[in-house]
Parts: structure tokens; sequence; C-alpha cells
């Protein structure tokens, strides 16, 4: 990457895949690469400890989809983000259904690895990826992050009357 990373994920576990996963973030960071990463806020409970807690440690913006809060009450467990996104310079995307973390390694040295798909995407998709990305990201945090859309490719407000 040379100017941004974007990434959505619903599990990031903290084992051996996740922290080389935040390793690599960081020296992208570090090189001045804009990195955003958007966890689901029931998701992160799948590993301990929490991923936002090594993102914070490792100065990686972040943020948490509709995290779950007993005061004051926000339990959306039915409004959960799921998505699978690594958007990289807006050329270059990855979605599909594979979370992050070690059971999702094919070679585990005889462990049964979880099977799912997940897609290397080129061309103007990739604009598609990274919109959906930041709706998700202005929705969670309140600010705009950059896109490649041109100026005039705007995501309608809602349905048309």
């Amino acid at each position: 990457a040379g100017q941004r990373i974007y990434l959505a994920s619903y599990i990031f576990k903290t084992d051996e895949t996740g922290k080389q996963f935040i390793k690599s973030l960081q020296d992208a960071a570090g090189r001045g690469v804009e990195v955003c990463v958007l966890i689901d806020g029931a998701g992160e409970l799948y590993s301990l400890p929490r991923v936002t807690r090594l993102l914070a440690k490792a100065k990686i913006p972040h943020a948490r989809f509709i995290p779950l809060r007993l005061i004051p009450p926000s339990l959306h467990l039915n409004l959960r983000n799921h998505r699978k996104l690594l958007i990289v310079d807006g050329k270059t995307g990855f979605t599909g259904g594979m979370n992050i973390g070690s059971h999702h390694v094919a070679d585990r040295h005889g462990k049964t690895p979880v099977i799912d798909m997940h897609f290397r995407l080129t061309g103007p998709v990739v604009t598609q990826l990274e919109q959906a990305f930041a709706e998700d990201w202005h929705f969670t945090t309140g600010r705009r992050v950059q896109t490649s859309a041109p100026d005039d490719c705007t995501v309608p407000a809602g349905p048309a009357a």
C-alpha cells in the first residue's frame, strides 16, 4: 500500500495471524499510509485480548461498529456488520467470508481450517467496496475517509420518492 488501507472485519482474532495483520498495518501506518480498521462490536468479543486494545496500543486508527454496552444500554444484537473488506489504495479489494484468525489459514499442521471463500478483486468494483467501507466508517465515527469515487458519484440518501 502506498496511500490507504481500509479494513473491516466481523471477527479479528488476536492469535498469531491476527498479530501479523496488526504488525503489517502498523508498518504501513509508519510509512505514512492512511489506515482505518472497523471491527464489529460483537465480533470483537471472540478473542482476548480484544483486537481494539492491540490496535490502540499499535496506534492504528480503529472503530467499533455498534459496540455492546450495558450502560447506557446498547444491545443491538441483530444489527451487526458482518462485512469482510480489505481495500488497498482504492485499486485492489478483498472480500468474502473469511474473518481474520489462524483458524482460516489452510496450512495449520494437520488441523482442519475453516473453509470459506474470499476473493481478490480489481477494477470498478473496488470503488464500490471502498464506498461501502466509507459509509460504515462514517456511520460509526462521524468522520469521512477518502475514496476513489469520482466527485459526481454519490450514494443516494434513501429510497426514491
